[in-house]
């Protein structure tokens, strides 16, 4: 895999969901963006932090991150750049269960 210095364009397939995997480079850079679907990563190695709606989410090897819906985002890793596992899923996949989106929280999901 080569390490990237820009985020992956994720476009959910009509069946609505997305995955990707991705290693960042030193240098890596996005602007803040939003989508329709819900984005969650699994962090393979690296740390950083995901910025969500103007908080900021410490993450490292191990955790996973949830972004909501239409939730503006960006992420951080300017010392050790993060590999991630990435899976979008759409709001109407989400919707059959309407306890999926209400409880879901932004940041990383506390470990058990």
């Amino acid at each position: 895999m080569n390490p990237r210095r820009s985020p992956v364009a994720v476009h959910l397939p009509p069946h609505g969901v997305y995955v990707w995997e991705t290693q960042h480079d030193h240098g890596f850079t996005m602007e803040p963006e939003s989508h329709s679907f819900a984005e969650i990563f699994y962090v393979l190695d690296g740390s950083g932090a995901f910025v969500i709606d103007s908080h900021s989410h410490e993450c490292g090897a191990g955790d996973v991150v949830i972004v909501p819906p239409r939730a503006q985002h960006t992420i951080e890793d300017p010392h050790a750049p993060l590999t991630l596992y990435g899976i979008g899923v759409s709001a109407e996949l989400l919707a059959h269960d309407p306890d999926a989106i209400r409880y879901t929280r932004a940041g990383v999901v506390p470990s058990a």
